[in-house]
């Protein structure tokens, strides 16, 4: 199929902090974080559905870390050619409908259908987003109930353990802020088009780079027509509608999100931190947490295949779609929700065997039909 393309400055600022993050392992676990119902410090953490739980364990001092900061800025651009290169630009899935995306689902699939990319459209992406270490909790123990639970020598203790408290407890929530704008300007021919890109420049450094867009997008404004969409997570105040408010608020997040951060991840503590009775093997949770961590990305890879082909089939007229197309998908969901079934099936047999199960047979199902964007 050939596909309508747009050319699109992507103008990006990153802001980098002082440690590198350090790699994960079955113990400790870090989760992105978009909707903060039912989260908080202490409470448990299923890693196989990515849910909260209970909170079992004794909850400490609560330690803020405002000390922590931005180390420095990068403002960069580039150019990019299509709607499946914008939606990667944005952090969002093919389909605009993983939650990870520019705010939320509702948010990233509204974007979707109505920025229309055609071949004389330029479309200007300015993105910012902040990350600082947030607050933590002091945890010694588990409470003793959940104790008394697990050395009770019921065969189903750790799964009614598991079921209450999930896999670990949140010991930590970074916070932060995300802003994401698009510009796009509409000209009447790809010579127009190509005038236009000229004018607004290629690259902008971090130190002009704010104020020369916003210099740039108001010269065009007075002879084309020029149209915003913007999101933001974290800080303050209204959100941006204006070229100068988009410039200054991308260049100013970091300042924004600081009176106003909003939690944007959480680190996850298996509770073999916690639990130090010599009379529980160690191997009980180690074990136990590597297959469920693994049936976790297994499952989580399937969620955001399903959500893809869930959004294709409800958003057709976003797609170079064809007849086949409607049951391909619809054989795919059902083949990745079987899956999904088999994984959580799996976990119960790896958490009552302590671990010992078989994994090496799962293989997410692949997408069957795919069609181009528009």
């Amino acid at each position: 199929m050939i596909q309508k393309s747009a050319a699109v400055l992507c103008l990006s600022i990153g802001i980098f902090w002082g440690a590198e993050a350090s790699g994960q392992d079955d113990i400790f676990q870090i989760y992105d974080l978009q909707d903060t119902t039912g989260y908080d410090l202490g409470r448990g953490f299923d890693v196989l559905t990515a849910s909260p739980r209970g909170q079992c364990v004794v909850v400490g001092a609560i330690e803020d870390h405002v000390e922590f900061g931005p180390v420095g800025v990068n403002f960069r651009s580039y150019r990019i050619e299509n709607s499946q290169q914008l939606d990667k630009v944005l952090g969002i899935s093919a389909s605009a409908s993983i939650k990870f995306g520019v705010g939320s689902a509702n948010a990233s699939a509204s974007y979707s259908s109505s920025v229309s990319l055609s071949s004389y459209t330029l479309n200007y992406v300015v993105e910012a987003s902040v990350r600082r270490k947030g607050k933590s909790v002091q945890v010694q123990d588990l409470q003793e109930r959940y104790k008394k639970l697990l050395f009770s020598g019921n065969p189903n203790a750790y799964r009614r353990f598991r079921a209450i408290c999930g896999d670990g407890y949140i010991s930590e929530m970074p916070v932060g802020g995300d802003f994401k704008a698009v510009i796009q300007i509409t000209t009447s021919s790809q010579k127009e088009s190509e005038q236009v890109a000229a004018s607004m420049g290629g690259s902008y450094s971090i130190f002009s780079g704010a104020a020369s867009f916003s210099s740039a997008v108001k010269k065009v404004s007075e002879t084309n027509e020029v149209r915003i969409w913007s999101f933001r997570r974290g800080g303050e105040g209204p959100v941006p509608i204006t070229a100068d408010d988009i410039a200054s608020n991308a260049a100013n997040l970091p300042v924004s999100v600081k009176d106003a951060p909003a939690p944007v991840q959480i680190a996850v503590i298996n509770y073999i931190g916690v639990v130090d009775d010599p009379m529980l093997p160690m191997a009980t949770f180690t074990e136990r947490a590597a297959k469920i961590n693994l049936l976790g990305s297994l499952s989580a890879k399937a969620r955001d295949q399903s959500a893809d082909a869930r959004y294709i089939l409800d958003h057709p007229n976003q797609f170079f779609g064809q007849p086949s197309d409607l049951f391909e998908l619809n054989a795919e969901l059902a083949a990745l929700n079987d899956f999904r079934k088999l994984v959580s099936a799996r976990a119960d047999e790896c958490v009552n065997s302590e671990g010992y199960c078989m994994t090496d047979d799962l293989t997410v199902p692949l997408p069957i039909a795919r069609p181009a964007r528009r």
